[in-house]
């Protein structure tokens, strides 16, 4: 936590006010022309990956980067992030990224690896 707290300050103190013309133009509008759906590993840093600022990708993050079917009686957060992003943002590019050692993957493959962890197994089956 003190890793993150620092960061922040970091943040705060030095890279908002060098930025703070571009960061005050950014917070009001976006206009990302990509959709970049990903894994929710804290490996995968998908603006590094891409070379990519704020305003300029939309990022959707779930296990496995899983896209499950739409449910009108369930609360879909990755449904809804791609509804927003292709009706409000009109993104013309969606990318479902996946990455190597995935456990969400292996997961499928192993299935009797989520016994302690149901939440997952309901989400990948």
């Amino acid at each position: 936590m003190e890793r993150l707290l620092r960061g922040l300050n970091k943040f705060q103190s030095q890279i908002f006010p060098e930025r703070r013309e571009f960061y005050e133009r950014v917070a009001t509008s976006q206009k990302p022309d990509v959709l970049f759906v990903t894994c929710a590993d804290s490996r995968i840093d998908p603006e590094l990956l891409t070379q990519s600022g704020p305003g300029e990708t939309f990022v959707s993050r779930s296990p496995g980067n899983l896209v499950p079917i739409y449910d009108e009686n369930a609360r879909v957060g990755v449904s809804a992030s791609i509804e927003f992003a292709v009706v409000s943002l009109e993104v013309c590019n969606v990318v479902i990224c996946g990455h190597s050692d995935c456990g969400v993957m292996r997961g499928l493959l192993h299935p009797e690896t989520l016994e302690t962890m149901p939440a997952v197994a309901r989400w990948i089956t």
